[in-house]
């Protein structure tokens, strides 16, 4: 028996620990990633009505599925996430949203220590807030450790804008517009997976007559893949509680994990039906989404990103030039561009793999912040006058 402490509405749990009731999925040579919405999860008033029944429910899933990192939505209740971290024990651990809307639901990163460290973790895009309906992404950075292999990875996850009118559709589309700005300028060399409840689907949209908000990303194959077409392809709802069952829970990855993502290796868990009777209503109306990626040293590229000192500017702020120094130790041409903060580039400096440092002439800019990107790492840079 434990007795997990939380503040209000939950007072004290009781809870004996549970007997197996679904098989691993992950394995112990890949990097195992799910997506869950856990549907308002510690609320007393919306989802699952007994919440105890509900953590020990999501403490045993996520414990037995074998997965390394959960990105979960719709958490209400930061008590109620702290509970669960404490139910699981080490070697879990969590990241929870520090900005929210008005603090009924975050999303959040949890995830086991012996294979995954935090590098760092931030919000991003917060200045779009009802685009991405006052839930700004979640940014986790990492350090995947593998029996074959160590890396870098970037975890971004979200939860859009919900429902089928044309007002909650044109902010899901203007936030895939945003956020896929960000991962092109800014994550452009990063071992990306973006995890979440997109709240649409990728072939057509759940609101009548319009086009997926997604198809920005679907139309530029060559640098990202949704893992989850083919959950969506064969007609396998993720959402699947409500009374228009739908796909809308999704995986994407950029092209450095391309190969790590092996076909059939991304899949519902669709074990939680009869693991746990009355999981629909019990615990959430969605269904668990996973992926495997097994980036083997020598037969996949994985590039470790650079922890720091990569990068370096002088002055900051900045006036009519800045000096840019670089850590050459990767011995590469490297292309060095200056973006506005809508990602619109303004300036570009090309060097060859001699030279780690240039001065760039920044007087043609206008006061304001920009973003110096370079293929190891990025830098906001203010212009003073």
């Amino acid at each position: 028996m434990r007795e997990i402490f939380v503040a209000g509405a939950l007072l004290v749990l009781s809870l004996p620990a549970g007997a197996r009731q679904i098989q691993a999925v992950g394995t112990s040579s890949t990097f195992d990633v799910a997506t869950w919405n856990v549907e308002w999860f510690g609320s007393t008033s919306n989802g699952p009505s007994n919440e105890e029944t509900q953590l020990r429910n999501a403490a045993d899933v996520i414990d037995q599925a074998g997965i390394d990192l959960w990105a979960v939505q719709e958490v209400a209740s930061t008590a109620a996430f702290q509970a669960l971290l404490e139910l699981l024990g080490p070697p879990w651990t969590g990241e929870i949203a520090t900005s929210s809307n008005d603090g009924t639901q975050r999303v959040g990163f949890i995830y086991r220590t012996d294979v995954v460290t935090k590098r760092n973790s931030r919000h991003i895009l917060e200045q779009f807030d009802s685009e991405f309906a006052g839930r700004p992404p979640l940014r986790l950075e990492v350090t995947v450790t593998l029996p074959d292999t160590a890396f870098v990875a970037v975890l971004v996850t979200t939860h859009m804008k919900c429902c089928s009118d044309l007002p909650s559709y044109d902010r899901r589309l203007a936030a895939s517009s945003r956020i896929k700005g960000h991962f092109d300028f800014l994550e452009a060399s990063a071992n990306l997976v973006w995890l979440g409840d997109l709240n649409d689907k990728l072939l057509t949209s759940i609101t009548s007559g319009e086009p997926s908000p997604y198809g920005n990303f679907r139309s530029d194959p060559e640098r990202y893949r949704f893992l989850t077409l083919p959950l969506e392809e064969a007609g396998e709802c993720t959402f699947c509680g409500g009374s228009t069952p739908s796909t809308i829970d999704h995986i994407l990855v950029s092209d450095e994990l391309f190969q790590a993502a092996e076909a059939g290796m991304t899949d519902r868990l669709d074990a939680v039906y009869s693991g746990f009777p009355g999981f629909l209503s019990n615990t959430s109306d969605h269904y668990p989404v996973y992926a495997r990626l097994r980036p083997l040293s020598g037969s996949v590229r994985v590039e470790t990103l650079p922890r720091t000192g990569r990068l370096e500017l002088y002055p900051v702020p900045a006036a009519n030039r800045v000096s840019v120094t670089l850590d050459r130790s990767l011995r590469r041409s490297t292309r060095i561009r200056i973006l506005d903060i809508l990602g619109r580039e303004r300036l570009r400096v090309d060097l060859d793999a001699s030279r780690v440092e240039v001065t760039i002439d920044t007087s043609s800019l206008p006061p304001g912040l920009y973003i110096v990107s370079t293929p190891t790492g990025s830098r906001v840079l203010p212009i003073v006058r």
